[in-house]
């Protein structure tokens, strides 16, 4: 949901994004995508960083400026 706690009228969000996991390197790109059902879409490109917690679990902080 996008704007849940908005009075009137929430909307539902879908997210496409594209990760470079089998790149060697720490710094990795990825890309993707966000639309919500009132029209707006949001493409965006940058570059994260996978932190392991355990062997199951990560922290990813990531960049990313992108169009509206």
């Amino acid at each position: 949901m996008f704007d849940i706690l908005q009075q009137g009228n929430p909307s539902l969000v879908g997210r496409v994004e594209f990760r470079f996991n089998k790149m060697d390197s720490k710094v990795k790109p990825f890309s993707g995508i966000m639309a919500n059902t009132d029209g707006a879409v949001y493409l965006y490109s940058g570059f994260y960083i996978d932190i392991p917690i355990t062997s199951f679990l990560y922290i990813s902080p990531s960049f990313a400026p992108g169009l509206y």
